[in-house]
């Protein structure tokens, strides 16, 4: 499986739609190795999502997206997990140990795009004491999506 990674200085890029840099991983059994980078800073906003397409990428590993990005990236048929943090490397193997949604590895203060935020109470609430978005609303910055 393909792997595109947004990165800036080693670190998953703040925002997908504005990032100049993607890695590119092959995930397999034996372990991820990185296949190749692009370099972005000239690609339009527009194109990204076929881009991946073209480079045969199944998986986005991201921080922050607009909504009208993530339409576009899931619309294509992949999987996309945004809103993410950290070390490239770390969030990769986050992403193999099946800890990617740990809280660590999420984005600081996030809550979502139009969310009202609120905790999870109950001790048995997924996610307790991480924010949540209620049911329906989508997690993007809906700020950004004016511009397409």
């Amino acid at each position: 499986m393909r792997i595109a990674v947004s990165e800036y200085q080693g670190r998953i890029a703040p925002v997908f739609d504005t990032c100049r840099r993607v890695l590119i991983f092959l995930h397999t059994a034996e372990g991820d190795s990185e296949v190749g980078s692009e370099d972005w800073s000239s690609l339009a906003r527009h194109l990204r999502p076929d881009r991946l397409v073209q480079l045969s990428i199944e998986t986005v590993l991201c921080g922050g997206i607009s909504c009208w990005m993530n339409d576009q990236i899931t619309a294509r048929g992949l999987t996309l997990i945004p809103w993410l943090s950290g070390n490239v490397q770390e969030i990769l193997m986050a992403y193999r140990n099946g800890a990617i949604f740990a809280p660590e590895y999420a984005m600081p203060g996030w809550t979502g795009c139009r969310a009202r935020a609120f905790r999870a109470t109950s001790p048995n609430a997924l996610g307790r004491g991480r924010f949540r978005v209620r049911k329906g609303e989508k997690r993007c910055l809906d700020s950004m999506e004016r511009d397409h």
